[in-house]
């Protein structure tokens, strides 16, 4: 017998739930901007843009993690240049 219904999502593809919000007109105005920029709806390119957000804030973690490596090295190579502890 046939599956009725809706198919089911592709791998890796999961629902998508609804989230009303209110905004103020200038923020809607850079939606509808960043939007028509982007060939994507308003919905898509709200989606986006929070998506990033949160990609963003990983990557900054990992890029801060590595300065206080390089800076701890840079450290390290003055004492041993100027027998001095920073």
């Amino acid at each position: 017998m046939a599956r009725r219904g809706r198919p089911p999502l592709p791998p890796g593809q999961g629902k998508l739930y609804s989230m009303n919000m209110r905004v103020t007109r200038e923020l809607r105005a850079h939606i509808v901007e960043g939007a028509k920029a982007s060939g994507r709806s308003m919905a898509s390119e709200v989606e986006h843009r929070l998506e990033m957000s949160y990609r963003d804030s990983d990557w900054g973690a990992e890029i801060a993690a590595a300065v206080r490596k390089e800076v701890k090295e840079l450290k390290r190579l003055m004492r041993e240049r100027d027998g001095k502890r920073l």
